[in-house]
């Protein structure tokens, strides 16, 4: 078996376009190992969508990431199937948007199970079978770097995930295995792994292979039926803040500093609802909307 991809929640969103992108560039005795919840319908749709002739590339899981049995299983099944592991990405990631006065005890360390402990424990299992010069790539956030008051066991999460991870570098880079957090709103850990993806292509042959976009993520951002915020600050009733996983997904996904991305900007708070929820919430033109860090003037 050639290399030997990890990829958890690698069935929508940033995971599936991660997913999507290495089995492009992929050998065909490659293969990628890619888990899913319990939405069945949505996994087989991701594998349908691959190109024909890649899908048997493609092995797919289904395991409760938030459960250490499910967790555990899945690590012996990715041994046994392939005995080694060169890139590991841990996607799956929950949040709740819930008071801090109202979180219960369960509800918390099910998000902590799922984005934190889950991940570590899952790491350390594969640890053993990683291979030298291999990679391991966690999901950071914004919200792991600035508090919001509606977010706070995400972004605790969030931000222990980008201490461990620079724990972890003193663990796995004697082993020749790279280490990164990444956040695509902020941009943290990009630059770092932008280099080592320029090594590992500077490494790859030189004749061009050109691929026809199939999948557009940003579509996604319109029929995902995700959550999201409005909120208006008390000690400055001018500023709106609109916080969420549909908010965060955008931002991710979209260049603000290009026509093109500014522009599915305008339409994403327009067809996504964003607006009608601003102007119940009172907004008035010159008032301030604040999206993880961005502030942008409100005019109709």
């Amino acid at each position: 078996m050639g290399k030997v991809t990890v990829i958890t929640g690698g069935t929508s969103g940033i995971g599936r376009g991660i997913a999507e992108k290495i089995l492009a560039e992929s050998a065909a005795e490659d293969r990628i190992f890619v888990t899913y919840g319990h939405n069945e319908e949505k996994a087989q749709a991701f594998l349908e969508s691959l190109p024909r002739e890649k899908r048997f590339q493609v092995i797919l899981v289904k395991a409760d990431m938030s459960s250490y049995e499910d967790m555990m299983a899945f690590v012996q099944e990715v041994k046994s199937r392939a005995g080694h592991v060169d890139w590991l990405i841990s996607n799956v990631g929950i949040s709740t948007y819930d008071k801090f006065q109202d979180y219960t005890f369960e509800e918390w360390n099910h998000i902590v199970n799922t984005n934190l402990s889950i991940p570590v424990f899952m790491i350390k299992e594969f640890m053993p079978v990683m291979t030298e010069g291999g990679s391991v790539l966690f999901m950071g956030s914004y919200a792991g770097r600035q508090a919001y008051s509606s977010s706070v066991v995400y972004g605790v999460t969030k931000a222990a995930i980008h201490f461990l991870t620079k724990s972890l570098v003193k663990e796995f880079e004697p082993k020749g295995i790279q280490v990164y957090p990444i956040s695509a709103v902020s941009g943290q850990g990009v630059r770092e792994l932008l280099f080592h993806v320029k090594e590992l292509l500077d490494s790859c042959p030189q004749e061009p292979v050109v691929f026809e976009q199939e999948f557009f993520p940003e579509d996604e951002l319109f029929t995902e039926n995700l959550p999201f915020t409005v909120e208006r600050l008390p000690e400055d009733p001018e500023i709106f803040v609109v916080e969420g996983p549909k908010i965060e997904k955008m931002l991710g996904y979209t260049n603000l500093d290009s026509e093109k991305g500014f522009a599915f900007f305008q339409r994403f708070l327009k067809e996504g609802g964003i607006l009608e929820e601003l102007e119940k919430a009172g907004i008035e033109e010159g008032n301030t909307v604040r999206m993880y860090g961005f502030d942008f003037d409100y005019y109709k």
